[in-house]
């Protein structure tokens, strides 16, 4: 060490250096000092043999412990399968017991459905092995029959387009023969302009006849209103 010349104690250039023993305390000492030496290697990945689990079973302390959390969990933050639930573990509450996210795995619906609580097959206590599985799938066929029914059904209920549009065309067209059957008083009226508004707008005689008495014999009259 080399000597420094002689100072009062506030001037000493001399000053403490921490070392720093735990990762845990790194980063207390980042925002404090400015210089520290690790007793560690940062680098170094915990070593699981040192830790200490229980040897006890049936001891009601947890072997791990959840300290901190970031994000949110696929089987309580998302709709889940009652089994899957992460606010009421199937092995250790009442498979009745359900949160809000919870559907039932065999109906596929949101929790309870009808068969929730059921005497002889309570599907609360359905879980993803293959009796389970056998049941969901059976329940699954049964629904998509059950809507290939009903819209077969709607199709068989739904009215023939085109037996309607056919009657209604057939109506339009009998129509028409009945009003140009119908005899029409042409009197006061040009036979050249019944001719030539028939011609313009190809309508009737008898259209051509009242459109030309409705505008006081005036064919160009008759003509746009006939076509408009």
């Amino acid at each position: 060490m080399t000597d420094l010349p002689s100072h009062s104690t506030h001037d000493s250039l001399m000053r403490y250096i921490f070392c720093v023993k735990n990762k845990s305390d790194m980063k207390k000492f980042e925002e404090t000092e400015d210089c520290f030496i690790l007793g560690f290697d940062p680098s170094d990945a915990i070593d699981l043999t040192n830790l200490s689990l229980s040897k006890n079973v049936d001891s009601e302390e947890p072997e791990i412990t959840v300290i901190a959390e970031k994000g949110q969990v696929a089987c309580r933050d998302y709709p889940h399968s009652r089994h899957l639930c992460l606010k009421y573990p199937f092995d250790t509450t009442p498979h009745r017991d359900h949160c809000d996210l919870c559907y039932c795995f065999v109906c596929d619906v949101v929790a309870p459905c009808k068969e929730w609580d059921d005497q002889w097959d309570r599907h609360c206590d359905a879980k993803d092995d293959y009796d389970w599985r056998r049941k969901r799938n059976l329940k699954t066929e049964m629904k998509e029959k059950s809507e290939e029914t009903l819209r077969v059904t709607d199709i068989n209920r739904m009215p023939d387009m085109g037996s309607i549009m056919a009657k209604s065309e057939a109506a339009a067209a009998a129509a028409a023969i009945q009003e140009e059957e119908e005899e029409v008083d042409d009197s006061g009226v040009e036979p050249r302009d019944i001719d030539l508004v028939m011609t313009q707008a190809g309508v009737s005689r008898s259209k051509a006849v009242k459109a030309l008495k409705a505008n006081y014999g005036d064919i160009v009259d008759a003509i746009m209103e006939l076509i408009s």
